[in-house]
């Protein structure tokens, strides 16, 4: 589904992107087999104030936009995601956020009440790799990507683009 909203920060990620991934040392996971759009995963989001460095711990993440990409020089393809934050669930956040409640966090992988941020600040985009996407460890048989979003799910999601004058699909500025 394509859907374009109100224009905001057209052209812009808001967010940093890593260098290029051949002098970073990534691990790729497959290209063929990265997530889509809406999908739930677990990421080592980087901590603040440590730049891109994946963070020690995986948090849930809602993708927004994947693609495949490839190095120049090696021809090596590789995924290109850009996710929201997903935390810990706070009545503050409601608003202009996506809430994941009580009655349907266990039917996307979480393992409680999330909230994904929709605000510039929580976006990153990042390499579809081992060193950022891991499986949650205290989740037996968990596959990379642990859950979509359903078309009501989906419909609010993109309700969090339109309250903050986002556009969707995300514009990556190329």
């Amino acid at each position: 589904m394509q859907t374009t909203l109100r224009k905001k920060q057209a052209g812009s990620l808001g967010a940093a992107t890593c260098g290029t991934p051949t002098q970073m040392g990534f691990t790729f996971h497959n290209v063929d087999d990265r997530p889509t759009p809406f999908d739930i995963v677990w990421c080592k989001w980087p901590n603040r104030g440590q730049g891109l460095r994946p963070g020690p711990v995986a948090r849930p993440v809602i993708v927004i936009h994947s693609e495949a990409r490839e190095i120049f020089d090696t021809q090596t393809k590789f995924g290109w995601l850009v996710i929201q934050y997903g935390g810990d669930f706070n009545e503050r956040d409601k608003h202009m956020n996506l809430h994941i409640g009580t009655h349907e966090f266990r039917d996307l992988g979480l393992h409680k009440e999330t909230v994904f941020r929709f605000d510039l600040g929580n976006r990153k985009a990042l390499p579809w790799c081992e060193e950022y996407f891991v499986t949650q460890g205290y989740v037996k048989k968990q596959n990379l990507v642990c859950g979509r979003l359903n078309r009501e799910q989906e419909a609010r999601a993109l309700a969090c683009f339109a309250v903050r004058e986002l556009e969707y699909p995300v514009p990556l500025g190329k």
